[in-house]
């Protein structure tokens, strides 16, 4: 913004810019008689900003011998660099098994199919490198027990293209990763002849046609004018997240590099592309970072609910940034938001330990403290969408050379010119940034312009002219400022646009609202004329400092406003309301063989490029075809769209879900444990028996008044002659009605026929150590089976294997009868489960106990201290434990027990050969035959297979069996003497006779001591082998003694 000075000044100012710079050595200046003091400079590159881009680009160069220039507004610690929190990604494999072509993958998708997928290739492969360098300059990072550097959870972070779970990639340093960042490059450019112009404010870039031949900037100490004379200029000068009224950027984030580049008549790109922060502290804009969710953090609204797990069943609090964002705003536009005017939401994490907040979140705890007032150990952080990132800037390619575009001829590369970090758009972020990707952007690309500059130039080549009016039109606008005497001041002026801004130009978007906001801010734009400033000087000036950030915010924000209005479709963090859906050049949810390519006027698959006329105020918005092409295919190939496969819940389920289902359960299982009169045994159980029609004969004990409650009965032995266990590879695993078998296919699985989910949903959506779902999809069945009330409630293994791992998934416990499983997509993703994984003859094998409405607890036989069901369990909280060297049983083992009905579900690998001798709606027994392998190569077993399967039990097994023998026999020896009765039979209610002692024994350790009870059976089992027990296992033979 500037107006036409009077022709004598601008023939002075001319006549006084008019000289070769190539005649003045770096700091020979010259006084002219307008009063402004010019000093030209001379240097092979010249960086303006310096933040952690500036920096690493800044490093790269003086190690490669060019004479470098970094231009700063800020001391170079004072960078907003120095406010990053979270963590920089890199597939370093530190926490599980990682690889770069994953970290590809997600940032594409979460760039919403609009970054370049050539730029993205490089930056992810790159990453490794970049973050192991970082480490050798000296950059403290957290460390793991092994001395690894620690890698947390991050939003839109996966394994194995999204279908491993949870990626672990994010190196951080606690969580004051950019601080460290910061001081590491600051403190390794000193090791070098770098020179830094420190608190001169970049005015604009000095233009030679297309090419661009350097900056000019103001000192603030002292007042003069700096030309900067350079073959090679870099922009890393940051965001403009200050032309919004709630922000967590830093005032001095206002968009000084987008703004010279439009002021040079260059474009700007995809700067509708605004990243709202789910968790800004609520009134202060302060960051809290998403590694607060990363270490197990999450959002509640007024209701105490994870409403997360409506919007993202899967991810959950870890979703990308734009799905959180936008599920807050709902949950506060629908109510639930909290506070007095309830217009915020809580981001609780005072479930976690105080020494693990201590440890990784300390800046987080200090933050809340002095911003929010609340101690984060013991009370939620009260937080609210802030914006954060711009994912548009300056356009760029892989190389960080800036280009400008032409219908019709492309891109086209502005020469002398470089970008990196928040103020250009490379476009590794397209329309969405995944977290600390921002990080990684600034040491990858600030390399990128030193690797470039080294390969196009050499150090001391000649310079490009400078024009003789070189300067002249910031000099003017300068002095016009200067001399401003309107009638609104800057700081309001400002607050009117951010406020126009914050309204209009937010999380959600309509039509209307846009076309308003551009109108308001056309209108506020015009008012740059009237403002007013109080200081005429030129020392510290920061009425003027401030007037000239505010033109570049006009512009940034001038930019955003009309872009976003342009923009007919939702993608990434561009939400429009009237817009819902993301429209592409095909309809990805659907086959593409068939379809019609859109033309490229009709799909939004496309970057946005925006020219601005500084006077006028007016826009041009032209649109670059996206990059798909990735640098070498034969490394990764591209990632084609697609629609994601996000569960939509219908309002029945949504309903069904918020009811009290779990304390009912909980007070269920309280029941049902209670002991009831001996008298009332027989009429209250036997009236179960016959509504149930359960059959006593098969019971172990059949005289109900053994059963002291409801729960002992459920738990039954049953007479293990009346249940032979079928010579075949796989049996049944419990009592029930086939719901589904079959082969899986694609990793979807069926719960009915008609009603699926997906493997990964299933186990939790975090790897299992050992375990690669992607490699065995070919191979692997599913089965389940309902268990209804009158059914035995105890499950016994299908297979002889080999337990080696155990996951308890915290859940609802929804009802999962038939009808309820014809009408609940997921319904096994969502209830509570306990998964039993493992190995048995053919490869992997899991066993899922599934919880239901009926349930009062999950019970595993050789785990007591498990609990399920409990008060205070965080719903999709994962709990695993490795069985070390692992859990040996063999089929027809007892493995656990419900307290009433529910489901068991089967998921293993087999061969080929394999098949089901059962099918859908079949009812079954255990130990009955649901499956066999054709081959005969399966019953040909050795005697060492065999020993292997039964190496069970520990000497500990041994002697504690012995000692509750011993006692049997003692109180069963006192109670024929009459002598006093046993806590045996008290326990059962029944006469111990020399006929029923085992049978009584048996069923109270089946009922207190199941893992004694399997040993038992086990035992008998040793003995009545005909192997020759010299081969046996030392621990073995000890048990057969």
């Amino acid at each position: 913004m500037m107006s036409k000075l009077s022709s004598v000044n601008v023939n002075l100012l001319k006549r006084c810019l008019f000289f070769n710079p190539q005649a003045y050595s770096s700091y020979e200046s010259r006084r002219f008689v307008s009063g402004y003091e010019i000093v030209d400079h001379t240097y092979d590159a010249v960086i303006v900003g310096a933040g952690g881009a500036g920096l690493r680009a800044a490093m790269g160069l003086v190690e490669a011998g060019f004479k470098t220039a970094v231009v700063t507004k800020l001391f170079p610690t004072r960078s907003h660099t120095v406010a990053a929190q979270g963590g920089v990604n890199a597939a370093l494999g530190n926490m599980e098994p990682d690889d770069w072509r994953w970290h590809f993958y997600d940032t594409v998708k979460g760039s919403d199919w609009l970054g370049d997928q050539d730029a993205i290739h490089y930056m992810c492969r790159e990453a490794p490198r970049a973050v192991l360098e970082l480490e050798n300059y000296g950059m403290p990072f957290s460390r793991t027990k092994e001395g690894k550097i620690y890698q947390r959870a991050f939003g839109g972070q996966s394994l194995d293209y999204g279908r491993g779970g949870q990626a672990h990639r994010t190196c951080c340093v606690a969580d004051r990763t950019g601080h460290s960042m910061l001081h590491t490059l600051y403190g390794r450019t000193l090791a070098y002849d770098c020179k830094y112009f420190i608190e001169y404010l970049a005015l604009d870039l000095l233009m030679n046609k297309n090419r661009c031949v350097g900056v000019i900037a103001w000192n603030l100490e002292d007042g003069k004018l700096h030309r900067f004379h350079s073959n090679n200029t870099i922009l890393a000068t940051g965001g403009y997240g200050r032309a919004y009224f709630s922000c967590t950027s830093a005032h001095t984030c206002t968009g000084d590099g987008t703004a010279m580049v439009s002021r040079a008549g260059l474009p700007n790109a995809d700067m509708e592309f605004v990243q709202f922060h789910p968790t800004g502290i609520y009134g202060a804009g302060c960051l809290i970072t998403e590694g607060v969710r990363g270490e197990g953090g999450y959002l509640i609204n007024s209701k105490g609910e994870r409403f997360m797990e409506r919007y993202a069943p899967n991810a959950k609090d870890l979703a990308s940034r734009d799905v959180v964002s936008r599920a807050m705003a709902i949950e506060i536009r629908e109510g639930r938001g909290v506070g007095a005017q309830k217009d915020h939401i809580y981001l609780q994490l005072h479930h976690l330990p105080a020494n693990l907040i201590h440890d990784r979140l300390p800046g987080i705890a200090e933050t809340a403290h002095i911003f929010a007032g609340v101690d984060c150990t013991k009370e939620p952080i009260p937080v609210l969408p802030t914006v954060h990132y711009n994912m548009g800037g300056i356009p760029t390619n892989h190389t960080a050379q800036v280009l400008t575009f032409k219908p019709g001829s492309g891109d086209q590369i502005i020469q002398g010119l470089y970008a990196a970090g928040e103020t250009a758009a490379h476009s590794v972020h397209g329309a969405n940034r995944l977290g600390a990707n921002s990080l990684l952007d600034l040491v990858i690309f600030g390399r990128a312009c030193a690797l470039t500059i080294a390969k196009t130039c050499k150090p001391g080549e000649k310079f490009p002219d400078l024009p003789a009016n070189a300067g002249e039109r910031s000099v003017a606008n300068l002095d016009k400022l200067r001399q401003a005497n309107g009638t609104i001041t800057v700081a309001d002026l400002r607050l009117k646009m951010q406020k126009t801004m914050q309204e209009h130009a937010s999380v959600f978007r309509t039509g209307e609202v846009l076309q308003e906001g551009c109108k308001k801010m056309e209108g506020i734009y015009k008012q740059l004329e009237n403002v007013k400033l109080s200081d005429r000087g030129l020392i510290w000036n920061t009425d003027l400092v401030e007037a000239i950030e505010l033109q570049n915010l006009m512009l940034n924000a001038v930019q955003t406003i009309n872009c976003a209005e342009a923009r007919k479709e939702s993608r990434g963090a561009h939400a429009r309301e009237d817009f819902k859906q993301r429209i592409d050049e095909f309809d990805y949810s659907k086959p593409l063989d068939g379809q019609t390519k859109l033309p490229f006027e009709k799909h939004w698959r496309k970057h946005s490029m925006v020219w601005m006329d500084e006077v006028t105020g007016r826009t041009r918005i032209e649109y670059r075809p996206v990059i798909d092409k990735t640098l070498d295919k034969a490394e990764v190939d591209w990632v084609q769209p697609k629609l994601s496969r996000v569960w939509v819940e219908k309002e029945s389920v949504k309903v069904y879900r918020s009811l009290p289902l779990k304390p009912l359960s909980r007070a269920w299982g309280k029941v049902n444990s209670m002991e009831i009169p001996t008298i009332l045994r027989r009429p209250l159980l036997g009236a179960y028996v016959r509504y149930y029609k359960c059959n006593l004969n098969e019971a172990v004990v059949d005289d109900l008044r053994a059963y002291p409650s409801l729960q002992d009965f459920f738990r039954r032995a049953i007479r293990p002659d009346l249940r032979p266990i079928a010579d075949v590879s796989l049996v049944s695993p419990a009592d029930g009605v086939v719901q589904w078998c079959g082969k899986i296919s694609d990793g979807v699985l069926s719960q009915i026929k008609g009603i699926t989910y997906h493997i990964n949903d299933f186990f939790g959506q975090v790897e299992i150590p050992g375990i690669d779902f992607e490699e065995k999809m070919t191979s692997l069945y599913s089965c389940v089976i309902y268990l209804a009330p009158g059914d035995y409630h105890g499950f016994h293994s299908p297979v002889d294997w080999n337990v080696t791992f155990r996951r308890h998934i915290a859940g609802n416990l929804l009802s999962v009868g038939q009808r309820i499983v014809q009408r609940v997509s997921n319904l096994y993703c969502l209830n509570e489960r306990v998964h039993l994984i493992g190995h048995w003859l053919h490869g992997f094998f899991s066993m899922c106990a599934v919880g239901a409405t009926n349930v009062g607890s999950i019970n595993i036989v050789f785990e007591e201290d498990l609990k399920t069901n409990k008060k205070g369990m965080r719903h999709g909280s994962l709990s695993d434990l490795s069985y070390s060297p692992g859990y040996d049983t063999e089929k027809g083992r007892k493995m656990g027990d419900f307290r009433l009905g529910s489901s068991v579900v089967l998921i293993f690998e087999a061969p080929a050969d394999f098949h089901f001798s059962v099918s859908s709606g079949q009812r079954i027994k255990y130990g009955e035959m649901l499956g066999d392998i054709n081959s005969q190569a399966y019953n040909l077993e050795s005697s060492d297979v065999r020993t292997r399967k039964l190496h069970l039990q520990s000497q500990a097994h041994r002697t504690a069996y012995a000692a509750y023998y011993a006692q049997f026999e003692e109180y069963r020896r006192e109670e024929m003497n009459e002598q006093r009765p046993s806590s045996f039979a008290a326990k059962s209610k029944q006469k111990i006779s020399s006929k029923n002692a085992n049978d009584i024994l048996n069923h109270w350790l089946q009922i207190n001591r199941p893992d004694l009870y399997a040993f038992s059976m086990l035992r008998k089992q040793l003995i009545q082998l005909e192997y020759d027990v010299n081969k046996w296992p030392v621990s073995l033979r000890m048990c057969c003694s």
